[in-house]
């Protein structure tokens, strides 16, 4: 069986024989597999048949090795990256042995197992150091809370950069499985809505062992489970908040998995002896940074092009809330003095005004109120309810009403004239503005 390797393609020539009464079968089939790395999306181009005969037990046997075959397929490392090495600026002798993000200062942190805790920026600058005791195996980073882990006895203890040293709050996780040299070797801290669950590797047997933990309490913490992506020897837990992933690195292999330890990915990390890993998301972006600590020798390097998968992001545009004024007048009629209004907001009233001569209305220019002629007065209404009312200067049982922006005219004969009286609205108000008088 040959093998043959270049970029994302993979291409497998498979010589088989079969025998057929006196004479061999030859059958040779090609495929290429394309695959990708985060969509694990495994497409067979090509099989070619070059001989006949027993055709089912070939479809069989193509079936088989193609099952085989997927399982040697892992996920590609950043190709377009030799990595930066940022082992340089810290102090010496150092012996990496974790790594962690913070996304909301945007630094890195890294430990020496020899009791150094460093934060700095990704490109390496802005280096500063604290020194404490313990045998420093693991970090992690939430909401600008530093957490430690110590290789044995299996403790995550809490550290305060502003005065470099520990709080005083730890946690013993009693589920690790390993000893004072092959203890807990790698944390991972996610943020949950009650508190923190924590992820703690053990480097004896490779299981990760999760639990919940009141971050404001020592020792308040619930044992969740376990789940062992291998049985090599673990290095190091990372959690990317981001993204939701969860990272081990066992040596040079890393395994990249949801928040319940479900395999999502495998990778082959460059170099070896390898002691720590963080993955630094940019989402939405689909690819980021990966960053490896090795401690023979020692080294720290940086890579981009590492791609990441983001949660897809469903945008709800909230509906527009049009609140309509409850007194806007969608339409009215009048019919055997009753006046029926209908309301832009979908309810509608209807009142009686007394009768001196006949019912009109007109509405005003804002929508909002109705102005009613009775015959004696002009009233105001609004929702149904009289506002106001004055008298017109002769009780009328014949006269026209009509409106022409906030001016209300009516026009009515008495005698040989002709009246015509004007007025206007203010606010809830009618005022009298003139009369005039012409001869018919």
């Amino acid at each position: 069986m040959l093998f043959g390797m270049q970029g994302d393609v993979l291409l497998w020539s498979i010589p088989m024989y079969y025998p057929n009464q006196n004479k061999e079968v030859a059958y040779f089939f090609y495929a290429i597999v394309f695959f990708k790395a985060f969509g694990k999306v495994l497409i067979v181009v090509h099989l070619a048949f070059v001989y006949g005969g027993i055709f089912m037990k070939r479809i069989f046997l193509t079936v088989i090795f193609g099952i085989l075959l997927l399982g040697l397929v892992s996920a590609s490392w950043p190709e377009d990256s030799e990595g930066t090495e940022l082992v340089s600026v810290l102090p010496s002798p150092y012996e990496p042995s974790g790594l962690a993000w913070d996304s909301e200062s945007q630094k890195l942190y890294t430990i020496s197992d020899e009791g150094i805790i460093t934060r700095m920026n990704l490109d390496g600058s802005n280096v500063e150091n604290w020194y404490v005791s313990g045998d420093l195996e693991g970090i992690a980073v939430v909401s600008g809370k530093v957490y430690i882990g110590i290789e044995y006895p299996f403790t995550m203890k809490e550290f305060d950069t502003s005065t470099g040293a520990f709080t005083g709050k730890s946690w013993t996780f009693s589920d690790v499985v390993g000893t004072s040299k092959m203890g807990m070797e790698g944390i991972a801290v996610a943020a949950t809505s009650s508190g923190l669950r924590v992820y703690a590797g053990s480097q004896s047997d490779g299981k990760v062992s999760v639990y919940d933990i009141d971050p404001s309490v020592s020792e308040s913490m619930s044992y969740v489970g376990s789940f062992t992506p291998s049985t090599g020897s673990l290095s190091d837990l990372s959690y990317d908040a981001q993204t939701g992933r969860l990272y081990a690195l066992y040596d040079n292999k890393l395994y990249e998995m949801d928040s319940d330890g479900n395999v999502l990915a495998k990778y082959t990390v460059d170099g070896s002896d390898q002691e720590g890993v963080v993955v630094v998301s940019n989402c939405p972006s689909s690819t980021g940074s990966i960053v490896i600590a090795s401690d023979t020798p020692a080294s720290i390097l940086s890579y981009s092009g590492f791609a990441v998968t983001c949660p897809v992001v469903e945008v709800v545009q909230e509906e527009e809330v049009v609140v309509i004024d409850p007194n806007l007048v969608d339409s009215f009629s009048i019919s055997k003095g009753v006046v029926s209004v209908l309301y832009q907001d979908g309810h509608s009233n209807s009142f009686t005004p007394k009768r001196y001569g006949k019912i009109q209305a007109v509405l005003s220019s804002d929508a909002t109120k109705l102005i009613v002629g009775n015959g004696k007065y002009l009233a105001v209404y609004e929702n149904g309810v009289e506002l106001s009312h004055v008298r017109i200067p002769r009780g009328l049982k014949k006269y026209t009403l009509s409106l022409s922006g906030d001016e209300i005219l009516v026009e009515f004969a008495l005698g040989r004239y002709r009246y015509s009286v004007l007025f206007t609205l203010d606010e809830d108000t009618l005022v009298l503005e003139s009369v005039q008088r012409t001869k018919k």
